[in-house]
C-alpha cells in the first residue's frame, strides 16, 4: 500500500509542477522567393495562431539568410493544443486550409521545417487569369441590391478579403457582374472566395456555404488550369433558385428570453436596457460597430410588434422579409447596444461563430421563433418555426361584403383553413388569440385588394383548447371561435 501511495504522490506532484516550454517554428520561403512571391529584403512572414489571437505580433526572422524563417514562443504548457498558420505580407496572403496544429511537447522543441502553404516546388505552377461571374437577378428583384448605388465585389484569400476587385456589369446581360484576378498559382491550390455587394460602410456577404471548407466558394487548381492559364467560375449570388427563396413577402416574429441573461464571460447584465437582433439576411444586418447602429433591429417588451406579454423579460420584434429572400437565415442577439451596461461590447451573446439559424419556407406567409439568450444552434439544425402560415390565396374577386367564415375543419388537428372577404381595398390583419386573450400569432398583416381569401393555420405547437381568430380592417372587425383537439 505504501508503494502505491508513493507512486500516486509522484504522479500528482509531477502533474502539478509541469514546466512551461519553448517551441521554435520554422518555415521555408525559398519556393515563394523563387516565384517572385516573397522579397527577402522587404517582405515579412508572420506566425499567427490561437496562441497570439491570430495577430501580427510574431514576425519571423532569417538570421542565417537561408530563406528559412524562425520564431520561438516561450511559456507554452505541455499538452496544450493550438491551431496556427503562416502569413506573408506580400499580397496579405494566408496559407490555405487546413490550419496547422501544434500539440505542445513536454520539453523545449524545434519543429521540422515546413514549406509555406505546403508548396515545396515539386508541383506545376504559373500565372493564371481567374475570371468570376455572378448573377444578381434575385437580389435586384428583391430590392436588396441597387445597381446604381451598390458595388459588387469578389473577395477572397487572394486579396485579403478586401474590396480591391470590384466587378462590372456585363454588356450582354445586366444581371451578370464580371471580375477577374491575375494570380500565381500552384497545382493543388484552392482559391477561397465569396461575392459581396453594397457600399464601403454597408456590405452584404453571401451566406456561408456550409458544405465547403470555411463556408467559402472554392476553386480547385489543377495542372491543366495552370497550363491553360485561365479558369472561369460563375454562379448566382448565394447560389439560390426559386426553390431556395421565399416566393412572396413573409414575416417572422423573433422572440428572445432575456431572463437570467449573461454576457460572453458569464457575467449577468446589471440591467436589460435594450435588446436587438442582427443578422446576415436582409433586412437584418450585422450591427456591432458604432457606425452600424442602423443595421441593428431593436426589439421590445411592451406588448407590441409581436411581443405578447409586456414586462415579462421576453423581447420580440416582427421582421418582414421581402420576396426572394434566401431560406436560411443567420442571426444573433445582443443587449444594451452602445451602453456601458453592455459589458464591453455590443456583440455580447455568444462567441464569434455561435449564431442562431432558422429556415424559412418558399410559400411561407408568417411564423415565429422562440429563443433563449445564449443558446445558439447551427445551420444544419436550425430552430423550429412555430405557428407557420404557409399560404395566403385570393380565391374570388368582386366580393361585395365583409365576412369572416368558420374555419374548416373545426375541430381540427393540427391544421385548418380560414376564409374571409373584404369589401374595400386596405390594410388587413387576421390574428389568433387563446382563451385568455393572449395573441398567439398573426396570420395576415398587409395591404389587400377587395376580394375573398383563404389562409392556412398550423397549430402543431399549441395545446388542445379553444382559440379565437379576429379579422380587422379600417372599418370592420369580426371574431370566430375554433377548437384544436389533439
Amino acid at each position: 500500500m505504501r508503494i502505491k501511495f508513493v507512486l500516486l504522490l509522484l504522479f500528482v506532484t509531477g502533474a502539478m509542477f509541469s514546466q512551461p516550454v519553448s517551441v521554435t517554428f520554422q518555415v521555408d520561403m525559398s519556393v515563394q522567393v523563387g516565384y517572385g512571391l516573397f522579397d527577402t529584403a522587404n517582405d515579412i512572414v508572420y506566425l499567427r495562431g490561437e496562441f497570439n489571437d491570430w495577430d501580427l505580433n510574431y514576425p519571423m526572422t532569417d538570421d542565417d539568410v537561408d530563406t528559412i524563417y524562425t520564431f520561438t514562443i516561450e511559456g507554452l504548457m505541455p499538452a496544450d493544443t493550438f491551431n496556427y498558420k503562416y502569413y506573408r505580407s506580400n499580397g496579405e496572403t494566408w496559407e490555405d486550409d487546413p490550419e496547422r496544429v501544434l500539440i505542445v511537447p513536454d520539453q523545449d522543441d524545434t519543429l521540422e521545417v515546413a514549406f509555406f502553404n505546403r508548396q515545396d516546388g515539386s508541383t506545376v505552377s504559373g500565372d493564371v487569369l481567374v475570371a468570376f461571374n455572378v448573377n444578381m437577378e434575385f437580389e435586384k428583384i428583391a430590392g436588396r441590391f441597387e445597381p446604381g448605388n451598390d458595388t459588387v465585389w469578389v473577395r477572397g484569400a487572394f486579396n485579403g478579403w478586401a474590396g480591391t476587385n470590384p466587378m462590372t456589369q456585363s454588356v450582354t446581360d445586366p444581371n451578370i457582374y464580371e471580375g477577374q484576378a491575375d494570380l500565381f498559382l500552384f497545382e493543388g491550390d484552392t482559391i477561397h472566395y465569396k461575392f459581396a455587394y453594397g457600399t464601403s460602410n454597408d456590405i452584404t456577404w453571401e451566406n456561408d456555404f456550409t458544405q465547403n471548407t470555411g463556408g467559402h466558394r472554392l476553386i480547385g487548381i489543377t495542372a491543366d488550369v495552370i497550363n491553360d492559364g485561365f479558369i472561369l467560375d460563375e454562379g448566382t449570388f448565394n447560389e439560390i433558385s426559386l426553390d431556395d427563396v421565399t416566393n412572396y413577402e413573409s414575416s417572422v416574429v423573433f422572440s428572445v428570453d432575456m431572463n437570467n441573461a449573461v454576457d460572453l464571460n458569464g457575467n449577468p447584465f446589471t440591467a436589460i436596457e435594450n435588446v436587438f437582433v442582427c443578422g446576415g439576411t436582409f433586412p437584418l444586418g450585422w450591427g456591432w460597430d458604432q457606425n452600424q447602429y442602423d443595421n441593428a433591429t431593436f426589439m421590445n417588451d411592451n406588448g407590441e410588434e409581436g411581443d405578447t406579454t409586456p414586462g415579462d423579460g421576453i423581447w420580440a420584434v416582427r421582421v418582414f422579409f421581402p420576396q426572394y429572400t434566401p431560406l436560411l437565415v443567420q442571426y444573433k442577439y445582443g443587449a444594451n447596444w452602445g451602453l456601458s451596461s453592455n459589458n464591453g461590447t455590443n456583440d455580447n451573446e455568444n462567441p464569434s461563430g455561435e449564431d442562431h439559424w432558422i429556415e424559412l419556407l418558399p410559400v411561407m406567409v408568417s411564423a415565429r421563433v422562440e429563443n433563449v439568450f445564449g443558446e445558439a444552434t447551427t445551420s444544419d439544425n436550425p430552430h423550429i418555426l412555430l405557428d407557420v402560415v404557409t399560404d395566403l390565396e385570393e380565391v374570388n374577386t368582386g366580393v361585395t361584403g365583409f365576412a369572416l367564415k368558420q374555419n374548416y375543419p373545426n375541430p381540427f388537428n393540427p391544421s385548418t383553413t380560414i376564409n374571409f372577404a373584404i369589401q374595400e381595398t386596405g390594410f388587413v390583419t387576421l390574428k389568433v388569440y387563446d382563451i385568455l386573450g393572449n395573441e398567439i400569432t398573426t396570420l395576415v398583416s398587409e395591404h389587400l385588394n377587395s376580394g375573398e381569401y383563404k389562409v392556412g393555420f398550423d397549430g402543431s405547437s399549441l395545446s388542445s383548447g379553444i382559440y379565437f381568430y379576429e379579422l380587422r380592417t379600417k372599418e370592420n372587425i369580426a371574431t370566430n371561435k375554433m377548437i384544436l383537439i389533439k
